[in-house]
């Protein structure tokens, strides 16, 4: 293949190896933003409750308070000593 069949069969590729990506976060962009299923299709539903359920969303989520505000000034990105 050359040319734009090429890149455009390079595209698939990418996309179909995305959608069966390990991290729940990923194939959820893929599925709903990319391949364009409805956010309320069941598939799009599971992918965000394992997103939600993520060791990833959780650790992001950690310092949340009962407001639901994370303490920190969003630049605030470095902590600890470097």
């Amino acid at each position: 293949m050359t040319g734009l069949l090429h890149e455009a069969q390079s595209d698939l590729d990418l996309f179909e190896q995305l959608r069966y990506h390990s991290e729940s976060y990923i194939r959820f962009k893929i599925i709903h933003h990319v391949l364009g299923k409805p956010g309320d299709s069941r598939e799009v539903q599971i992918l965000l409750d394992k997103v939600r359920d993520s060791v990833l969303m959780k650790t992001m989520l950690a310092e949340q308070g009962d407001a639901g505000r994370i303490p920190l000034h969003p630049y605030d990105k470095w902590r600890g000593a470097h």
